[in-house]
């Protein structure tokens, strides 16, 4: 079995399991919650990777970590995971559940890059926008870039349009460097 198929099979496991139970969102804020840990915790990734330390051990850690914040489902979850050794790819899981869970939900997700911090108005004019053309529901994050100068490099998925500054002076180097050389090498060739 290729590794990458394992996160897909047991995020496919619980979001189905979510779905059937009708507990879809709570289980999406789990989810969050935990990969926004592991994020945050390179000792808390670095210990699930550990093939020292037991499968029980790793197990009450996640318990002792998440159990007040997070829905049985999820403890169930991390029974079979740790069981099963599969706790290393935790964060991987996470991400291909919160994919599957934003592809059911219809959600696209935005990435907003500007020189600084944007106002809520011009925020949302930008969700509104983007809505209009895409009809689905947006999640947006915001990034503050001061490399930009100005401008903004908006990423919907896979498609990204940059009006930033910055990209807009290479590009403009770029064009006066093309056109000295090529005015260089027509006078050359009279």
């Amino acid at each position: 079995m290729q590794q990458s198929r394992i996160p897909v099979r047991y995020a496919k496991a619980i979001f189905q399991l979510a779905k059937d139970q009708e507990i879809l969102d709570d289980i999406r804020n789990d989810i969050s919650l935990i990969l926004n840990t592991c994020n945050a915790s390179k000792e808390l990734t670095d210990f699930l990777a550990s093939p020292i330390i037991s499968s029980s051990e790793k197990e009450n850690a996640l318990m002792a970590i998440f159990a007040n914040q997070t829905k049985e489902a999820t403890h169930r979850f991390f029974k079979l995971i740790t069981t099963n050794k599969r706790e290393v790819y935790l964060q991987d899981i996470c991400r291909n559940f919160i994919d599957m869970f934003k592809k059911h939900k219809g959600i696209v997700s935005v990435s907003l890059t500007t020189a600084q911090a944007i106002s809520q108005e011009i925020k949302q004019k930008i969700i509104d926008t983007i809505h209009s053309t895409m009809k689905a529901e947006i999640e947006i994050e915001e990034k503050v870039n001061n490399d930009l100068i100005g401008g903004m490099i908006l990423r919907i998925d896979d498609m990204q349009y940059d009006a930033s500054i910055a990209t807009k002076l290479r590009q403009a180097k770029k064009d006066l460097i093309n056109e000295s050389f090529e005015s260089r090498f027509i006078k050359t060739t009279d």
